[in-house]
């Protein structure tokens, strides 16, 4: 699981979107996100923690159709919501 922290409205820290999306989803649909990182960052750091994270792009092959990350279509499978 990929750790790239958020803030909720509720001003708790989620490990990532996907797993606030799905929270609010399945258990709370006022929950939206309010910044990226960690609630309490203070914005100055916002900037310094975002290159951090950006990955260097350079020569890098793009993905045949075998490698595709479907994840953004099909999350809900995923993320186990399809299942009753």
């Amino acid at each position: 699981m990929i750790h790239l922290p958020v803030c909720a409205n509720n001003n708790r820290t989620y490990h990532n979107y996907c797993v606030l999306r799905c929270l609010r989803i399945t258990v709370n649909k006022s929950l939206e996100m309010v910044h990226r990182w960690e609630c309490g960052t203070d914005p100055s750091e916002w900037q310094e923690r975002e290159e951090a994270v950006v990955p260097i792009i350079g020569n890098i092959p793009q993905a045949g159709p075998e490698e595709r990350n479907d994840t953004e279509i099909d999350w809900e499978s995923y993320a186990h919501l399809d299942q009753k």
